[in-house]
């Protein structure tokens, strides 16, 4: 381009450029809130717009004889740009899935996979060119940011570690790299690559073994609260596990350890409790204390392996006895005490099934029955939230009856719109079979009047069994 071309071009991008700043701030802004909000780990987030410089040497680039760009100003679409390191590989895979579901896709590259095929090196990223969705633009503040693209990058920490040490290194094809550094080059992009996915596979175990002491953790506290053992108080331990207030459930146990010094049982809940909040070291102290009080407690053993080893254990319940039971033999006591009543006794049972087999969800679901029946509606509704059902099928008729009968008997006000819920599941799914259902062991345990409700309450859960009756005779 001449001078007076280049000259009059960075003006009129000077002009436009602010437009840009404001459209980066903006969808890191976006990005920064929303991560922050699901939970979404990144390393750093960062935004630019294109300096004036950068923009007229892309400005200017040939493409053999000809000119790249005829009309800059709207060809060159990274004049806004934003980068997502992240940690991990998996954590790639979320940032992908939000950019999709939250901004219009002009383009989407995976560069790394077209740099590998022309013969270049391990540079690995994607890169998205976005706008903002119409639902974003239809707000007043939005509406400057019409037709704008920005550039999305996403890269892990180690991708983005090899294409800044690329950068600097400026080697841009493999031919050109003497071949004392090529074989350093491939083995490096290997090896980067291998470490990627074994940062991911740390990450994978270390999130099953938090998994597995969480589900030891809620199933300990559970048990404990349907059988009155953990006390009322400004909040119980019980709620704050279930909302992963750990901390705060660490100062809990505190009190009731200073209270019943020799109940090994709380040094375990307390132990699990500070492994899932950060203190390894803590929880160890406290599987030694437990251990001090009942030297031969196979549970606390076998957490104290946990620990230290990282070993998993599909347990639930601690139950760590080689000993194999039927877990259909277990299920069907464990529905005799629901029928009688007695939640308690059927919560350990049903957990014992599972450690020996029994499926997950159905497990789920009867601890859920097991903790109605014992009153504890939070226990039940946190059972119930654990699992995912897919509409048309007879577990989410059983999930939607049974947020129906907890809110029979504590929320009258949402009682209706899960009446409707319920509605719709029965009317998605093919065959519901009561008689056969979880749910038929708690319609018994009711009308026995093991369970003691007033009038309005026995009239809102007959309304819930009348619904799936009717359902039945059709």
């Amino acid at each position: 381009m001449v001078a007076e071309q280049m000259v009059g071009l960075a003006e009129q991008y000077a002009e436009i450029r602010p437009r840009y700043e404001k459209l980066c701030d903006e969808t890191r802004r976006i990005i920064v809130e929303s991560f922050e909000e699901s939970g979404i780990y990144f390393q750093n987030i960062s935004s630019r717009a294109k300096n004036i410089e950068s923009f007229l040497n892309k400005a200017g680039k040939l493409n053999g004889d000809y000119k790249k760009y005829s009309l800059p100003l709207s060809e060159i679409t990274d004049l806004a740009g934003v980068r997502i390191i992240t940690y991990t590989l998996k954590d790639l895979e979320k940032v992908d899935r939000f950019i999709v579901g939250n901004f219009d896709i002009v383009e989407k590259r995976d560069v790394g996979e077209e740099r590998y095929k022309e013969g270049k090196f391990g540079y690995q990223s994607i890169h998205y060119l976005v706008q903002f969705p119409e639902n974003r633009l239809v707000l007043a503040e939005n509406k400057k940011y019409s037709g704008l693209i920005c550039e999305i990058q996403i890269r892990t920490v180690l991708q983005h570690a090899w294409a800044e040490i690329e950068h600097d290194i400026q080697y841009k094809n493999q031919s050109d790299v003497p071949r004392s550094l090529e074989r350093k080059f491939i083995a490096l992009a290997g090896l980067l690559e291998i470490a990627d996915r074994e940062f991911q596979a740390i990450q994978d175990e270390d999130a099953r073994l938090k998994k597995t002491i969480d589900e030891q953790l809620q199933n300990e506290v559970t048990r404990a609260n349907i059988s009155k053992n953990i006390s009322d108080s400004d909040e119980p331990v019980a709620a704050l596990v279930r909302s992963k207030r750990y901390s705060e459930a660490i100062l809990l146990y505190n009190d009731k350890i200073s209270l019943s010094p020799n109940m090994h049982t709380l040094y375990l809940g307390r132990a699990r409790a500070k492994f899932l909040s950060g203190d390894r070291q803590g929880a160890l102290s406290d599987i030694d204390l437990a251990l001090g009080l009942a030297p031969t407690d196979a549970v606390a053993q076998k957490l104290r392996e946990q620990f230290i080893e990282g070993a998993l254990s599909e347990s639930i319940t601690g139950d760590v006895s080689s000993e194999y039971e039927d877990p259909n033999a277990l299920t069907r006591q464990a529905n005799i005490f629901i029928e009688s009543g007695d939640g308690v006794s059927a919560f350990e049972l049903y957990s014992k099934a599972q450690d020996n087999g029994a499926s997950k969800p159905f497990s789920q679901i009867n601890k859920a029955i097991s903790c109605y029946v014992s009153l504890d509606y939070t226990g039940s509704l946190y059972f119930l939230d654990s699992l995912q059902s897919r509409l048309g099928t007879p577990m989410s008729v059983t999930i939607a009856a049974m947020h129906c009968l907890i809110t029979a008997s504590i929320d009258r006000s949402k009682f209706e719109s899960n009446l409707d819920i319920l509605e719709n599941a029965l009317n998605e799914v093919d065959d519901f079979t009561l008689s056969v259902s979880p749910l038929a062991k708690l319609r018994r345990c009711i009308e026995s009047g093991h369970i003691k409700f007033d009038d309005d309450v026995n009239a809102r859960i007959e309304v819930v069994f009348s619904k799936i009756e009717r359902k039945n005779n059709n």
